[in-house]
């Protein structure tokens, strides 16, 4: 599910950048719901906390989910412009990759931040699971092993969680899972899965293929696996296909509120693996 990175700007607002591992499948057996696509969504602002300064934010945001018998692939491309009511502005680009194991034991991931085209952090390295002996370790941006709290998991294996609970009534799931999109751990995540959308809410859509498809709306909330906290760090609402593509996200940052839309959709086949 998404991992959230936040990054602070040259004028010191933090802008989340958010990875969306959009395909809700379960990749040890290659689900053959499951389906491998690029996805190309825009963003806009939906509003602005008063006394934020932010006076517009506009975005692209693309995703490709490869897979074969050995596991998942994800890249990704997040580009914010972030316009200020002082006049000031940002480009913050953030370009991801990750590989997750068939099984869900192992990970590796590769983050890189730019602000207005120059890098600013890279975050690379790989994880294991493995019962109580469960670690990340960091290469970049400096090198350290921190331990991952029993029960984490990795994000398709999250994902394939939460979409087997979807169905006909509401449903809530909770788990630690972690990304590598920062070298602070694991996240809490409380997904709350809404009923089977039906009629019109699911079946409209402009892209061949996904008419009539079964959808459900998931509520995605962040913590910090680390602190006892009431409030979420972010939260993020999802219209998700059985299919495992995301037509819609709505994103609220605290400080904002942002809409992301497929604008361009690309898929695949699945792999068949026995």
């Amino acid at each position: 599910m998404p991992g959230v990175v936040y990054l602070c700007t040259a004028v010191g607002l933090v802008v989340p950048v958010v990875v969306v591992a959009v395909a809700l499948g379960v990749p040890g057996a290659m689900a053959a719901n499951l389906v491998p696509h690029t996805a190309h969504y825009g963003m806009q602002l939906l509003s602005a906390r008063g006394g934020s300064g932010i006076e517009t934010v506009t975005g692209d945001m693309a995703i490709r989910w490869e897979g074969d018998c050995s596991g998942w692939t994800m890249s990704n491309r997040t580009v914010f412009d972030v316009t200020y009511t002082s006049g000031d502005s940002v480009r913050v680009t953030m370009d991801a990759s990750t590989w997750e194991s068939a099984a869900g034991d192992r990970y590796t991931y590769l983050v890189r931040t730019l602000f207005n085209d120059k890098e600013t952090e890279r975050i690379e390295g790989k994880a294991r699971l493995d019962g109580g002996r469960s670690i990340a370790e960091f290469t970049l941006p400096t090198k350290k092993t921190i331990k991952l709290p029993a029960g984490t998991m990795f994000p398709t294996m999250h994902t394939k969680m939460v979409l087997d609970a979807a169905g006909e009534t509401p449903e809530i799931i909770r788990a630690t899972v972690f990304d590598g999109f920062t070298d602070s751990g694991a996240q809490f995540v409380n997904a709350v899965i809404g009923k089977r959308m039906s009629g019109e809410k699911s079946a409209k859509s402009v892209f061949p293929g996904l008419e009539n498809q079964p959808a459900w709306s998931v509520s995605l909330a962040f913590f910090d696996a680390s602190k006892d906290e009431a409030e979420p760090n972010s939260e993020i609402r999802l219209k998700i296909l059985r299919n495992g593509i995301a037509e819609r996200m709505e994103m609220d940052f605290g400080d904002f509120r942002l809409l992301a839309d497929l604008k361009k959709l690309r898929t695949g086949n699945p792999a068949a693996c026995n």
